[in-house]
């Protein structure tokens, strides 16, 4: 089993160790504890679990992926980030974190299905619903494309995609 190393996170000033396992601690005088009582900051940073690092009149807000990182390799280069390997904002383990650029970490929650594109009635801006949508593919056998977008308020474009299979594949025509 690996040994756990622990180091000083950045700019805390050798008051606030984490460790290569992802679990933190405070040497602080005041704030004294073993392990996990630095806190963590109930406002997450887009999702990221952080800690509140408290520096005489200072206090310092990091979160817990990138202390780790930057205790055991350095300061992060601009265009880069921290890309949890497992998906788990939550593993913070040094073994599941690798700096890479935004467009790989993009791909990497894509890939993962972590981040899906939003399609149907999922998109925010889609004035159609897919019980319309299926309504309109029968429709298509019988009315034109013009007479259809009227009915439902939306370009004739629209009516069109949807008929070669551009848009709304995913909805059969429930004839």
């Amino acid at each position: 089993m690996n040994k756990e190393i622990w180091r000083d996170i950045l700019g805390s000033r050798g008051l606030y160790q984490i460790s290569n396992k992802g679990r933190y601690r405070s040497l602080h005088p005041r704030f004294p504890s073993n392990y996990l009582v630095a806190k963590t900051s109930k406002k997450r940073v887009r999702g990221y679990p952080d800690i509140i690092m408290y520096l005489g009149d200072k206090v310092l807000r990091v979160t817990l992926h990138k202390a780790a990182w930057e205790a055991f390799n350095g300061p992060i280069k601009k265009g880069k980030c921290i890309n949890h390997k497992d998906g788990n904002k939550n593993n913070y383990c040094l073994v599941n974190l690798e700096v890479v650029s935004y467009s790989e970490n993009n791909k990497h929650a894509y890939d993962t299905r972590l981040k899906i594109n939003p399609t149907g009635d999922m998109w925010h801006a889609s004035k159609l619903r897919s019980h319309q949508v299926e309504q309109i593919k029968i429709r298509l056998k019988y009315e034109s494309m013009n007479k259809i977008a009227k009915i439902y308020k939306v370009n004739p474009s629209t009516i069109r995609d949807i008929k070669l299979g551009v848009t709304w594949k995913n909805i059969g025509c429930a004839e």
